[in-house]
């Protein structure tokens, strides 16, 4: 049996190509050989001379599951480790570097209710919210 951690990690790569495939993108997971803070990419699909072809739009993103969530009325708080909110940042300060998205799915504390299937329905539990993170550097760890 995997660790908790991949089952929600798989979880959130199940959510992203799921809302992907009903939003008519092309996304890519963890199709990359090594990992240098970009988990995978959306790539706009248009209607172009006759034929479906992807466009050259680009998005990358970093993908993130978690438990530890705090949830506001206007707010989602997520421990970012520095790290990687350093590479988001860094990217967000290149005038010509594909934009990234922060992705992180909120599960459920316990992993029974994170997941559902039956005949009728599959239910991933919560939701998965996005940020851009700006060129803003932090200090702490």
């Amino acid at each position: 049996m995997i660790t908790e951690e991949h089952a929600k990690e798989n979880l959130s790569r199940a959510y992203v190509l799921a809302v992907a495939a009903k939003a008519g993108v092309v996304v890519k997971i963890g199709d990359r050989s090594h990992d240098y803070g970009v988990d995978g990419d959306f790539h706009q699909v248009s209607f172009i001379r006759g034929a479906r072809k992807e466009s050259g739009i680009t998005l990358h993103f970093q993908l993130k599951s978690t438990t530890g969530f705090i949830k506001t009325k206007e707010h989602i708080r997520y421990e970012l480790d520095a790290k990687t909110y350093a590479a988001l940042a860094d990217r967000a300060g290149q005038v010509r570097a594909v934009r990234a998205v922060l992705l992180v799915l909120c599960l459920p504390n316990n992993p029974p209710d994170q997941f559902s299937i039956c005949e009728d329905e599959l239910i991933i539990r919560n939701c998965c919210y996005w940020h851009f993170i700006s060129s803003n550097m932090v200090e702490n760890k």
